[in-house]
């Protein structure tokens, strides 16, 4: 697979509601106003500080945008939306708790449940209002993340010394504690060196690394989340875990890192209790289908990785480095091997192991009319693999990108015609040293994908059939394209 690939990154993201990727497809008319799943944020750039923590709380829904692909850095965070993302990390837990408060009537009716739900744990006390418009301060941020660290089970074992900040004394006690435990363990920081600005007030971007750092703070922060609704909404937290960039690489060995993509994967892969648990922090720096193949083990594990047998994870587990009990696995040589080779490697593995299903995505001109083209599109799910041709090509001189369908957003060339942005997740570079790149969420114009093979997974308890695939099993039609075969869209079209 070509896996040196033009930029792409606009970057990120607004969440549409999460019951979306786990509805089953339905097809319907689209308009301007057309959107799905995670789509970019149109007022955050590529490097910008908060992006790490802004895509993790669009991807996982914990803060959502202001509006469609406005995540509105510099305007207040309220106390309400404050609330309602931490309500969010916690799982979103019912209360039958009654509000205290007088203006309950001007909070929406999440706004009331998450209020209720942090009122019954003490995370917010009676009072006579509490304010949802208002902006957040720095002493509500310090206060409810405090409690909340408290109430998940953080080390709460950390205080700093207020004793150079000149406002410090003026602090009501309970907001000292919060804000000693929060400087220490750097969740939310003080106003300046010398001021710690209690009552001023938070932006969003602000308020989202505050969100952010408490919830890397979080014993098995996502299994507080409860179960996923299905295997795609897994894949989306998944994805949201990832922090961003960790460097594009697409050599074996050597380099300019500490480590080489493979011998990330091999570091970020552990057996304990029966199953691989995945460390994709480990698994850095990377390239599309090393990050895809990551992120397709952790969910896997996740998932149900305790039912699928060791002799299973012995067969998924990515050869990449010598001294393993097998080889280094070359495109088409066992699983690994497989879904990272030219063509439709991912997608194959999934037809032998039976774990789902493909549907290829032609070019335009395969199709009668514009609407079966655009109807193929909509079959894409948030959550589905997608492997992406750039070019005619398949096989060795193709130009393909292998990642993870995230989203899409209606849109027209300048000629009028529909040409959708889809967004999706992988690991981006431009070359073979990209260290300012690797994870995180792209997009491009539909028209720029000449073709592709949507992939998903239907039967994930079908992940146990891959002790059926030796490590060291070869799938001759993948293999045959690694130096110098291309093959037809009917060769394609018969392999999926």
């Amino acid at each position: 697979m070509e896996r040196r690939i033009v930029s792409l990154r606009k970057f990120l993201c607004l969440l549409t509601a999460l019951i979306l990727f786990a509805a089953p497809f339905q097809a319907a008319a689209v308009s301007a106003a057309s959107y799905r799943g995670v789509i970019d944020y149109s007022d955050l750039g590529t490097y910008a500080k908060e992006r790490t923590a802004a895509d993790w709380a669009n991807v996982s829904g914990i803060l959502p945008g202001v509006a469609k692909g406005t995540f509105g850095p510099n305007r207040y965070l309220t106390r309400g939306a404050l609330l309602k993302a931490i309500w969010r990390m916690a799982g979103k837990p019912y209360s039958s708790a009654v509000l205290p408060f007088s203006d309950t009537s001007a909070m929406s009716s999440s706004c009331k449940k998450a209020v209720a739900w942090a009122y019954e744990k003490g995370i917010v006390v009676k009072a006579k209002k509490f304010y949802p418009t208002y902006a957040a301060t720095r002493q509500n941020c310090a206060v409810y993340l405090y409690r909340f660290a408290k109430y998940r089970g953080c080390n709460m074992n950390k205080a700093a010394s207020l004793g150079s900040y000149s406002d410090a004394s003026s602090l009501p006690s309970h907001a000292k504690t919060a804000f000693k435990w929060c400087i220490k363990a750097k969740v939310v920081m003080p106003g300046s060196s010398s001021a710690i600005k209690p009552k001023a007030s938070i932006r969003r971007s602000e308020g989202v690394q505050m969100l952010y750092n408490l919830h890397k703070l979080i014993p098995n922060y996502t299994k507080g989340l409860g179960k996923p609704r299905s295997w795609n909404s897994l894949v989306l937290r998944e994805i949201s875990e990832v922090a961003d960039f960790g460097g594009y690489y697409t050599s074996g060995s050597g380099g300019p890192y500490s480590q080489s993509t493979y011998q990330g994967m091999n570091a970020a892969f552990k057996m304990s209790g029966g199953r691989a648990v995945i460390n994709m922090d480990k698994a850095r720096p990377s390239f599309c289908s090393s990050a895809c193949y990551m992120l397709l083990l952790k969910t896997i594990s996740d998932y149900n990785g305790s039912s699928i047998g060791s002799s299973a994870w012995t067969a998924l587990r990515p050869y990449t480095v010598s001294g393993l009990r097998y080889a280094p696995q070359e495109d088409g040589v066992g699983c690994w091997g497989r879904a990272n080779a030219n063509g439709p490697g991912m997608a194959v593995l999934i037809k032998e192991l039976g774990a789902g299903k493909n549907i290829y995505i032609g070019n335009r001109s395969e199709y009668s009319s514009s609407t079966a083209y655009w109807n193929t599109w909509a079959k894409a799910e948030p959550g589905d693999f997608l492997k992406i041709f750039r070019s005619d090509a398949i096989g060795a001189v193709e130009r393909g990108h292998m990642v993870v369908f995230i989203g899409s957003k209606y849109a027209t060339n300048s000629s009028g015609k529909r040409d959708d942005i889809i967004y999706y997740w992988s690991s981006t570079g431009s070359s073979s040293r990209d260290s300012r790149r690797g994870y995180g969420i792209a997009s491009c114009r539909a028209s720029a994908i000449y073709r592709g093979v949507l992939t998903k997974i239907t039967k994930p308890s079908a992940f146990s059939r891959a002790s059926s695939i030796s490590p060291a099993n070869k799938n001759k039609w993948l293999a045959s394209m690694l130096y110098t075969k291309n093959v037809t869209v009917a060769d394609l079209k018969n392999h999926i």
